[in-house]
């Protein structure tokens, strides 16, 4: 079953934008567990362009919320409460700056879709609607050592999660631009009183700096994540991967254990191309290829990324 609005829109029980931001909550007709979810507001954007097209051209750079929501439930609710109080004080600011314009309802439908894309691994195709996939066999289970690494050592020192916060905004600078999806992911990590653009602006990290994080494992988690934001992009630039060499050589983590971090980082983001391809547990050919694709533009083989796909599929009792 291919993703378009007309087959998602009875699932809607409702849809508040905020900004550029629009908040959807899902639900099915039989009173199943509501199901909420974020997608973008973009201009020009039809509502046919949001199901295989808007996944080829941003398969990956939509996967920022995923791992912000993982990221969040680890860090705690002081952390995803200041995330809340940003995102809301940007979407104020971005409808102050443009309340002059509205969105087409192409427009609309196209952000649901992509809301609905995010959560679809929650819902089953039943041959004539989307329902609520309740059997443990098809609620795909996502994050393999990535969440593992996350669970074991959480970021919880104020001090790592400025020093976090300033890697990040330098992995998401790289290019010479942050952009919106960048903004939203980077709020859930910079303490209130840091500035996105101010901290942009400002001096690189030393190595004085990474190395005065916590001993221990958090300092894996912290490279783990700067892996897991620059495989977000499109493809893997070379500043980003730099970049992650010089934090990783900063907080003093061994070469062998950077490897497996950053293979773990790809892992956690490929698998959600790869569950989008095999949403309710049947095979969409093209979105397959274009989760293989994307692991080509990201410097990984196509042997890696078949393994990261079988271990998704035999997690998920996928045959």
């Amino acid at each position: 079953m291919h993703l378009d609005y007309p087959s998602i829109a009875p699932l809607v029980r409702s849809s508040d934008r905020q900004g550029s931001v629009l908040h959807v909550v899902f639900q099915d007709a039989q009173g199943g567990p509501p199901v909420q979810a974020t997608g973008t507001l973009r201009r020009g954007t039809g509502a046919a362009s949001a199901t295989r097209s808007l996944v080829q051209s941003r398969l990956l750079s939509h996967l920022t919320f995923a791992i912000s929501r993982a990221v969040s439930g680890a860090l705690g609710d002081n952390v995803v409460s200041r995330a809340g109080l940003r995102m809301a004080r940007s979407a104020a600011t971005d409808a102050a700056s443009s309340s002059d314009l509205s969105f087409s309802s192409a427009e609309k439908q196209a952000a649901t879709v992509e809301a609905f894309e995010s959560v679809s691994s929650q819902f089953r195709w039943d041959g004539s609607a989307w329902v609520t996939d309740s059997t443990s066999s098809r609620a795909p289970s996502q994050g393999g050592d990535f969440a593992a690494q996350l669970e074991a050592a959480p970021i919880t020192d104020p001090a790592d999660l400025v020093v976090l916060g300033r890697m990040l905004v330098e992995l998401s600078g790289a290019d010479g631009e942050i952009g919106a999806d960048e903004r939203t992911f980077l709020g859930t990590f910079l303490p209130a009183d840091l500035d996105i653009d101010a901290v942009a602006a400002g001096p690189e990290l030393t190595e004085a700096e990474l190395s005065a994080v916590t001993a221990g494992p958090v300092r894996e988690t912290m490279l783990m994540l700067a892996w897991g934001l620059s495989f977000c992009d499109d493809e893997l630039a070379d500043e980003e991967q730099a970049a992650c060499r010089r934090f990783a050589e900063g907080l003093g983590v061994e070469r062998p254990k950077g490897k497996a971090l950053r293979n773990a980082a790809a892992a956690f983001v490929l698998e959600h191309a790869f569950a989008q391809a095999w949403s309710g547990g049947t095979c969409d050919e093209e979105l397959r290829e274009e989760a293989f694709a994307a692991a080509e533009r990201l410097g990984l083989a196509r042997p890696v990324a078949a393994r990261i796909e079988a271990r998704y599929k035999r997690r998920n009792n996928i045959a």
